[in-house]
């Protein structure tokens, strides 16, 4: 499941605790949700992500969170419950309690097609990323559980505003702050964003 290399990296990571943990809980769900075929995918960056195959859901990835973002993760489970497996892979199972580590989800396996920075047609650069966007926000059930995103401006302006060799990028945040806050008014209704929607992460699904 693992080569030689790929648990250097993940204990140069996230410490040798992590990699036996992840190792503990692939066990475990493996077990408990049927699942066979392991893959692991080489992202050092948050969670642990392994391709596997479910007896009873078929493609999936089994997510495992690798480091103490826990809030990030929960965030994420939150929201692919919200959609339901619209505009978003479905989550088939879960087991998060971050009181005592347990960041896991199996989520629907999907394969994507060509990159929108691969596809040489505007047409159906345009066509792929408007069928995406349509229906992409929605009003949450319950918006105290996500962070609003003039937090997230705030909290960039407020980074910056320390940082001696960030004086221009600074300037730039405060003029993005003083625009979000003079159009907000017109526009209330609090709805789920996208953090980073960017062609990276917009890979229409193959045909």
């Amino acid at each position: 499941m693992f080569t030689q290399a790929q648990i250097n990296k993940i204990i140069d990571s996230w410490g040798e605790d992590i990699y036996k943990k992840i190792l503990h809980e692939v066990e475990i769900y493996s077990k408990k949700w049927k699942l066979s075929n392991l893959h692991f995918h080489e992202s050092y960056s948050m969670n642990a992500i392994l391709f596997c195959d479910s007896e009873t859901y078929g493609d999936c990835v089994l997510k495992i969170g690798g480091n103490s973002q826990d809030l990030e993760f929960v965030h994420e489970y939150n929201i692919l419950r919200e959609y339901k497996g619209r505009r978003y892979a479905k989550i088939y199972e879960s087991d998060i309690n971050t009181k005592v580590g347990k960041k896991v989800m199996l989520i629907e396996g999907i394969s994507p097609g060509t990159p929108l920075k691969d596809e040489t047609s505007l047409d159906k650069r345009l066509a792929a990323f408007s069928e995406l966007f349509n229906g992409l926000h929605i009003k949450p059930n319950n918006t105290a559980l996500y962070k609003r995103y003039i937090d997230g401006v705030m909290d960039h302006v407020n980074k910056l505003s320390k940082r001696a060799n960030s004086t221009d990028l600074y300037r730039h945040m405060l003029k993005a702050k003083d625009i979000f806050l003079s159009i907000s008014p017109d526009y209330p209704q609090e709805m789920l964003l996208h953090g980073d929607l960017q062609y990276h992460n917009n890979l229409p699904k193959k045909p």
